[in-house]
């Protein structure tokens, strides 16, 4: 017996199964022998190491009799559903703690069940307890004989909870279900691998519609026989390193469809505890565009460094063009004052009639503007200047009156008041105080 006790892998059908031998064994060597001691140490012995049983098995164990009454309990059934010894041994197991036992499912297996059968095993049962709460139990019973001389039975009842082990697979099922929806649905080409030689076991929808090969074509081959030309050296080194890191990118992938078209992708793989899950995702078009901005960036820049030298050319052609304009202003006032002022002041000299000699004047003070900037300033300022108003500008610049400049213009006075008055409102001056000839004069 000390043989048995020392294996630690033994189920839990198989202790309780022992623990039946074990209490037969004990029943019948407490049968009353004349003169033989020995039986009942051995029978004391037995009992002793059935009970050990009995406290070894971790889950709740109970020992009822042929009334469903409790004649022995485990520690573990104590602490797991709170109950003391006191309330437990002896009870009627359906009135123990407050009648939580008495359960329609658990009367069925009593009292229909294991009469008939004399064994059930794995039978689930769910209940909400008033101390402990909503419970899954695993049930396993046995109905032995233990006194074949007056037909005594009793049945092992060992009870495993099972409730958290439901809920950690409620999970995992959901979990599973949000995976697979995801698997099913994502943009990104996922094939699963298995971690021994990299040959796939699963392949989502978007894998056939980037790579274009069926389900069915993928599945059993690698990632090299669907186009993926991915270079991981040894397999089993990448692996390993997986397996240390959780997740591996390659950037920039080349890939042959089934079609032969050659596409860029970018390839990561994830640690799936048994399987390795490789995502593979199309940038194509990101490639493209990437390549499309570069090249447009490359012609920008081209284009550029030509406008700068066009501009260089055109500002050295505008340099050029300032420099003759200068040269040809310059010549042309040194030739009005060396070639035509002077012929001027010879006619101011000679008998000259009235008339003659305002209209000489004109010629001088004209001249006199020209080589000066008065004009030029004037023009570049105020463009929408009329060729008449000019000439108006230019002799009230002179100090002469309205009639002065209507006589030498030869036009009706009231005209001249018409272009003084369109002069303050061009220049800005209308309905200012300001003079018009003083405002002239900041043009020289």
């Amino acid at each position: 017996m000390g043989d048995l006790m020392k294996d630690d892998n033994k189920t839990k059908k198989q202790l309780v199964h022992e623990l039946a031998e074990l209490r037969s064994q004990n029943a019948a060597f407490k049968k009353p022998i004349t003169g033989s001691k020995s039986y009942e140490l051995v029978a004391e012995e037995a009992n002793h190491y059935a009970e050990s049983i009995v406290e070894t098995v971790r889950e709740p164990l109970l020992v009822l009799d042929a009334d469903l009454r409790i004649i022995s309990a485990n520690r573990n059934f104590y602490r797991t559903f709170k109950v003391t010894l006191g309330e437990t041994i002896g009870s009627f197991i359906y009135e123990l703690g407050n009648k939580q036992w008495d359960i329609p499912k658990l009367r069925e297996l009593l009292e229909e069940v294991l009469p008939e059968k004399e064994v059930f095993d794995d039978f689930e049962v769910a209940h909400n307890f008033q101390d402990i709460g909503h419970k899954i139990m695993l049930l396993n019973a046995r109905q032995i004989l233990y006194r074949k001389d007056i037909g005594a039975k009793m049945i092992l009842l060992a009870i495993e909870d099972i409730t958290e082990h439901r809920r950690l697979e409620s999970l995992l099922e959901e979990s599973e279900e949000r995976y697979r929806r995801l698997f099913e649905t994502a943009s990104d080409g996922i094939v699963l691998l298995e971690k021994r030689e990299g040959k796939i076991t699963h392949a989502n929808p978007a894998t056939e519609k980037i790579l274009g090969y069926k389900q069915k074509e993928s599945i059993g081959n690698k990632l090299r026989d669907i186009g993926v030309l991915l270079d991981i050296g040894d397999f089993q080194t990448t692996m390993q390193n997986l397996n240390k890191i959780g997740i591996l990118n390659y950037d920039n992938v080349s890939v042959k469809t089934k079609s032969g078209q050659h596409i860029y992708t970018d390839i990561y793989l994830v640690d799936r505890a048994r399987l390795v899950q490789c995502n593979i995702r199309d940038i194509t078009d990101r490639k493209l565009a990437e390549e499309a901005l570069r090249k447009s960036e490359r012609e920008l820049k081209s284009k550029t460094e030509n406008l700068e030298e066009v501009n260089a050319a055109l500002n050295v052609l505008l340099k050029r063009v300032e420099e003759g304009r200068i040269e040809l202003e310059e010549k042309i006032l040194s030739n009005i004052r060396e070639l035509v002022l002077p012929y001027i002041d010879r006619l101011k000299k000679t008998q000259l009639s009235d008339h003659q000699a305002s209209y000489l004047i004109v010629i001088e003070t004209n001249l006199d503007n020209i080589a000066s900037s008065f004009l030029y300033h004037l023009k570049l300022r105020y463009l929408n200047l009329t060729h008449r108003e000019v000439q108006v500008a230019s002799l009230i610049k002179e100090g002469k009156s309205t009639k002065e400049i209507a006589n030498l213009l030869n036009i009706a006075i009231k005209t001249v008041v018409f272009h003084r008055n369109s002069l303050r409102k061009k220049l800005a001056l209308k309905n200012q105080k300001a003079n018009l000839r003083a405002h002239l004069l900041t043009f020289t």
